[in-house]
């Protein structure tokens, strides 16, 4: 990185990110970013999954999610620090190759903060932000619809290939014809379906209803059931949403999980949607290989004795 910014000294970012990180729509992020003055010294992280934040005793803590992106001068300075530069055999001087396993954001941000004392690290809440909603409830809030069958399209994605059986790269193929604003985007029928475009298709037996809900308000800093930022943090967030809906319903309901995806020669979006023997996302109807937080498929699914497919297509504007 330090080579490439002498190569092109007019970038204005520069930015490590996991390979199992997925950015659905650039253009947003690109939009998020451009708050920042690029002439100033600024760390930025981007984390998605609960499991990117580590909250005790009401305060909130990340190392940036697996998304890290700086600034020219921040790299400048990190370029410069001891625990981060390599020895001529090849390993790092007290550093991620001596951690004990510590992840690379990890171990980034414990070598700023220890010897930048000045900096701070600009969060950019990916999916989940510890600081909106009541404290405790957060982590059940984002495992029951605040996570990708909320509606709204998330700035990043993280881990969600392990945690939950989610191949975004499949789902995201529908932007072709729709764009990526569609990308998980949600769809009620009025007898009893639901549709997250690239991910679930749902059918309710009971019926189901779109309610609206009042925004998500941040908690105040340190409040009664409130969680803030660590104090190496800045949480920026967005917006507060205008307008949300919960989706209410009654009796069972049914999940096809998106399965795989295909962009045809004409421009069509084939998906095809799968639901288990069984339920859960088991290979097999015999196997029960749900990860934790995957809350798709629970108590309340109607469980079926077959493996069944809904193939959806999708055309492109003309």
């Amino acid at each position: 990185m330090m080579r490439q910014r002498h190569r092109e000294p007019n970038r204005k970012w520069f930015a490590l990110v996991d390979d199992d990180v997925f950015f659905p729509c650039l253009n947003r992020l690109l939009s998020r970013l451009a708050v920042f003055d690029t002439t100033q010294t600024h760390y930025v992280g981007v984390p998605s999954e609960r499991a990117d934040w580590v909250i005790e005793r009401g305060v909130a803590m990340t190392y940036g999610g697996g998304a890290v992106f700086m600034t020219p001068s921040m790299l400048d300075m990190a370029g410069q620090l001891l625990c981060l530069q390599y020895t001529k055999s090849g390993g790092q001087t007290g550093g991620v190759d001596e951690d004990g396993g510590m992840s690379w954001d990890e171990g980034l941000y414990e070598c700023v903060a220890r010897n930048m004392p000045d900096v701070k690290m600009d969060v950019l809440p990916g999916l989940f932000s510890p600081t909106r909603g009541q404290g405790g409830d957060a982590e059940r809030d984002v495992q029951r619809g605040g996570g990708y069958g909320s509606g709204s399209l998330p700035l990043a994605l993280h881990r969600y290939r392990n945690y939950h059986r989610f191949e975004a790269g499949h789902g995201h193929a529908v932007a072709s014809a729709c764009g990526e604003e569609c990308f998980l985007q949600r769809f009620l029928f009025k007898d009893g379906w639901v549709l997250v475009n690239g991910y679930t298709l749902t059918r309710y037996d009971g019926g189901v209803s779109a309610v609206k809900v009042k925004a998500a308000k941040k908690a105040k800093e340190g409040g009664e059931g409130g969680v803030k930022a660590g104090e190496k943090l800045r949480i920026v967030d967005e917006e507060e949403d205008k307008e949300r809906h919960a989706l209410q319903w009654k009796g069972k309901k049914k999940t096809w999980r998106l399965f795989d995806s295909r962009i045809r020669e004409d421009g069509e979006v084939w998906q095809v949607y799968v639901n288990r023997k069984g339920g859960g996302n088991a290979v097999s109807g015999d196997v029960d290989d749900r990860r934790p937080g995957d809350m798709v498929h629970h108590e309340e699914e109607e469980k079926s004795d077959v493996d069944s497919a809904i193939l959806l297509v999708w055309e492109p504007e003309k």
